[in-house]
């Protein structure tokens, strides 16, 4: 039997540098923009910095009274902006000899930000909240906190947002199954995406990455599939369903009906994670059920995988939360609730 899918057909991830100093739940990570360090937060109300290499802490941020729930480095690596269920975005240094230092505290979004993202020129800031009364998208000025634009075309939490290479569009997932892409400096829409319904419920857009020409979006949603979307054409071109056929072969080969399996109930995968490679050849995603997947944009097949199930138990990278390519294409940031791992590529 050939299975074009599974795992018995592609390499399996095996070097990682894995972090774990957080105290609880990790909720974001970003590499910085020479891919030098990494810097996490989550439930303990923390930023850390630390060396990429070999996993070692440079510097915690404590200015957040909160959960800390999302994460961006400014794409000159000046700073990292971070906001969360404090209702603040926070902007500071990690220059060397400023790191730490606060910029600025942003307090104009109505709720908990959720999702935060950089113009290319490390000008602006997007934010994004989640579910409340007001569900808004706010661009403002980075180091001025002047607002630029209001965007309000979703109607559930902004689970991910991602800014175009060229600084005139942003893509956003929304919990109300759309994928919106508008105009950062006026906020205006210009092409609205919709994910279908599943026994009745419609999916949900969980995460968004451009590819490198900013002709397509690729989105991971709540259906465990992957979709790739059209922007000038405004229509949907692919739905990878290579999360599915994976676990189908990853069921086959554990032997899912042998006595290990029982008592196990066996989840549809939802796909948390997307980030298109900087080559435009291949995209990495990930689900809630650990499996991380490197697959060809061309012919979707699968080429690596990493996967939490199968990986030491110091290595368990089980619900994938964010993913991130680095600038050579060579190494994943990988974020689950636990850890954060970077998974070095052969």
């Amino acid at each position: 039997m050939i299975r074009l899918w599974g795992p018995n057909t592609a390499a399996f991830g095996s070097s990682y540098i894995t972090y774990a100093g957080h105290t609880s739940d990790i909720f974001a990570a970003a590499w910085s923009p020479d891919n030098k360090y990494v810097a996490s937060a989550g439930a303990d109300k923390t930023v850390q910095v630390w060396d990429a290499s070999n996993g070692h802490l440079i510097y915690t941020y404590k200015g957040h009274t909160a959960f800390v729930r999302a994460l961006a480095w400014s794409p000159n690596g000046k700073y990292l902006a971070s906001g969360g269920q404090d209702k603040t975005v926070q902007v500071w240094s990690v220059e060397q000899g400023k790191i730490g230092q606060r910029l600025l505290t942003y307090t104009g979004n109505p709720w908990i930000v959720s999702s935060l993202a950089w113009s290319p020129d490390s000008q602006y800031i997007a934010s994004g909240d989640e579910a409340s009364t007001t569900i808004e998208i706010q661009v403002w000025r980075a180091l001025s906190g002047e607002l630029i634009s209001t965007y309000k075309g979703h109607s559930g939490s902004i689970n991910g947002l991602s800014w175009s290479s060229k600084g005139n569009l942003i893509a956003s997932a929304d919990e109300d199954g759309t994928v919106q892409i508008w105009n950062a400096l006026t906020g205006k829409n210009t092409v609205r995406f919709q994910y279908g319904q599943e026994k009745g419920k419609t999916m949900i857009a969980n995460a968004i990455s451009w590819s490198p020409d900013n002709t397509l979006v690729a989105s991971a949603g709540g259906d465990g599939n992957i979709r790739i979307w059209d922007v000038a054409a405004q229509k949907e071109v692919r739905n990878i369903t290579i999360h599915h056929s994976y676990q189908d072969d990853y069921d086959k080969i554990n032997a899912w009906d042998n006595n290990k399996s029982k008592g196990r109930v066996r989840i549809s995968p939802d796909t948390n994670a997307v980030s298109w490679s900087h080559d435009g050849k291949r995209i990495v995603s990930g689900d809630n059920q650990g499996a991380v997947l490197i697959w060809d944009v061309n012919s979707g097949k699968l080429l690596m995988y990493s996967d939490g199930r199968e990986a030491p138990r110091d290595r368990n990278i089980n619900s994938i939360t964010c993913l991130a390519w680095s600038q050579d294409d060579r190494s994943i940031l990988i974020t689950n609730v636990s850890k954060v791992v970077i998974w070095k590529l052969p």
